[in-house]
C-alpha cells in the first residue's frame, strides 16, 4: 500500500506500482467506446504518462457469445459422463439424464475461455480413453497436463481416481478449472506449468509466477519434482506435447499409463519418436474426425 499522501493532487504513484506493472499484459473484455481513453488516464494516474500503457484492441466477432453457446450447442453424452455447461438449458440436461438407464454421471462446467467442453473430438477421445480404463483408474493418481477447463482430471475423479492434478500455463484456464472443481465438489489440485513457452501460446493469459514473487502464489509451479502419477493424459498440440515430454514422462511412475491427443495423423511420427526416447512406446489408440489419440506405458 502506498504511504499516506502518495499520489495526492495527481502525483504519480510510479515508485509503488512499477513492481506490478512492468511487462504486464492485461486482457480486458470491454463493451462500448472509451477503452483507449481509459487506459491513457490509468497511465497518467499510476505511472505519470498517458503513453505508459499501450492498447491493442481485438474486436470480438460475436459479442453475444454466451447466448450463442447456449443456442447452438447441447450437452455432450460421452459414455458414462454427460458434459454440460452453465449456458445449457436446464431442461435439455435433465432430459438427457432421464433418457439414459442408468443415468450418466453429470459434469457441469462453467463457460469460459479454457479449452475442453466435450464438443471437440480430442476431448471426446480422451474421455473415452479414460472410461475404457475405468478399472485401472480406481484408486490411482492422474495427471492432466494442459488441463484447460479441468475436464479430463475431473472426469477421472468421477470414474474413481483417488486424486487428480491439473497443470496449465493459462491463468484463466486455471481459474476456470478451479471453479469447475468447486461446482462439481471434486478435489482437483492445480499448478502453473513449470516449463511453459510463451511463444507457443498466443491466445492465452500466460501465467508463470516468478521466483521473486512476494506473497502467496495463486497457483504455484508444479507439481513437486518428487510427485509421481499412475496415469498421465495430455490434450495439446504437437509442439507443446514434444516440448513437455521430458517433464510429463518424468512425472509418471514406472509402468504408468500415458495418453496424448490434440494430434493430426501427420504429427504422430514426431511425437512417437520423442516419447520413445524417454521410454514410452506410444501406439495409435483411436481416432475421431481426423484427430488421433496415442497411448502407451512407461517402461518399468
Amino acid at each position: 500500500r502506498p504511504p499516506p499522501g502518495a499520489g495526492a493532487g495527481g502525483a504519480p504513484l510510479k515508485a509503488h506500482v512499477d513492481l506490478f506493472w512492468n511487462g504486464i499484459t492485461l486482457d480486458v473484455v470491454w463493451s462500448g467506446q472509451g477503452l483507449t481513453a481509459a487506459v491513457e488516464e490509468a497511465g497518467v494516474r499510476l505511472l505519470g504518462s498517458s503513453e505508459a500503457l499501450t492498447v491493442t484492441e481485438i474486436k470480438m466477432e460475436d459479442e453475444h457469445w454466451a447466448s450463442a453457446v447456449r443456442e447452438q450447442s447441447y450437452p455432450e453424452l460421452l459414455g458414462k459422463i454427460l458434459v454440460a455447461h452453465t449456458q445449457h438449458v436446464a431442461t435439455d440436461v435433465e432430459q438427457m439424464l432421464a433418457s439414459q438407464s442408468p443415468p450418466p454421471m453429470l459434469l457441469t462446467l462453467e463457460v469460459g475461455s479454457g479449452f475442453g467442453f466435450g464438443e471437440h473430438p480430442t476431448t471426446r477421445l480422451c474421455i473415452r480413453w479414460l472410461q475404457a480404463r475405468e478399472e485401472a483408474l480406481r484408486g490411482k493418481c492422474v495427471l492432466d497436463y494442459g488441463c484447460g477447463t479441468g475436464v479430463l482430471g475431473l472426469s477421472s475423479l468421477l470414474l474413481g481416481a483417488s486424486a487428480a492434478t491439473g497443470i496449465d500455463c493459462d491463468l484463466t484456464s486455471l481459474l476456470l478449472a478451479q471453479a469447475n472443481a468447486a461446482r462439481n465438489e471434486l478435489a482437483l489440485e492445480l499448478y502453473a506449468a513449470p516449463d511453459a513457452d510463451k511463444t507457443e501460446w498466443t491466445c492465452v493469459s500466460f501465467y508463470a509466477p516468478s521466483e521473486g514473487l512476494r506473497g502467496e502464489r495463486v497457483f504455484p509451479p508444479g507439481p513437486p519434482s518428487d510427485r509421481r502419477f499412475d496415469v498421465a493424459v495430455s490434450n495439446m498440440t504437437q509442439k507443446p506435447l514434444k516440448r513437455v515430454a521430458k517433464h510429463l514422462v518424468g512425472a509418471v511412475k514406472p509402468g504408468g499409463l500415458v495418453a496424448l491427443s490434440g494430434l493430426r495423423v501427420e504429427h504422430v511420427p514426431g511425437v512417437v519418436k520423442e516419447y520413445a526416447s524417454l521410454g514410452v512406446d506410444l501406439q495409435q489408440d483411436s481416432t475421431d474426425d481426423g484427430w488421433v489419440l496415442l497411448s502407451g506405458r512407461k517402461a518399468a
